[in-house]
């Protein structure tokens, strides 16, 4: 278990991996941090605590992240209050995972014409500002929880089915979406 925050920084330009694995428990609620300059992810995230990615990410292919423990789960751009992106590059970002409590955070601004899945039980937190993401969204289990009125851009449309739901919490102005919600 951690004692401290853990950082690891990414001096690399140009960095593209295959995928970014967390191993290891994590019950101090203590961070792993993945910071510096941006990384390009083929195929996967694999999460066992509570961990941030603080870099901007373009996905370089269809990627899977899968929260694998009932831990806080993953944040992607939020750690140091830098401004970080969450390209899909046309691809789809799926996440998924068995763990009632482990939620995702996404407050990366969500840009690209790709896609965004989730199948995990527990939820997906949207909380960045203004976004120019295009794609789709859809949750076939667990909750969408969406914190900022434009954390969607102006996505073609808002899909929940199955166990999934969607909440539109602490907008506090009025706001009309152009998208479809179904």
């Amino acid at each position: 278990s951690l004692a401290a925050d853990q950082t690891v920084t990414n001096d690399m330009t140009g960095l593209v991996v295959d995928s970014v694995s967390f191993t290891g428990t994590n019950s101090n609620y203590k961070h792993f941090v993945i910071t510096g300059n941006s990384i390009t992810i083929n195929s996967a995230i694999n999460d066992s605590g509570d961990n941030v990615l603080d870099v901007d990410i373009t996905l370089g292919g269809d990627v899977t992240m899968t929260e694998s423990s009932d831990s806080l789960g993953t944040s992607i751009g939020i750690w140091n209050g830098a401004a970080r992106t969450l390209n899909t590059n046309g691809h789809t970002l799926s996440v998924a995972g068995p763990g009632a409590s482990c939620g995702v955070g996404i407050y990366a601004a969500l840009s690209g014409a790709g896609g965004f899945s989730s199948s995990l039980s527990s939820f997906v937190l949207f909380g960045s500002a203004a976004t120019s993401f295009t794609g789709s969204i859809s949750a076939s289990a667990g909750d969408l929880l969406v914190s900022n009125s434009s954390a969607f851009g102006s996505t073609n449309g808002v899909t929940i089915s199955g166990t999934g739901s969607l909440y539109l919490g602490q907008i506090t102005t009025d706001k009309s979406y152009s998208f479809p919600i179904t």
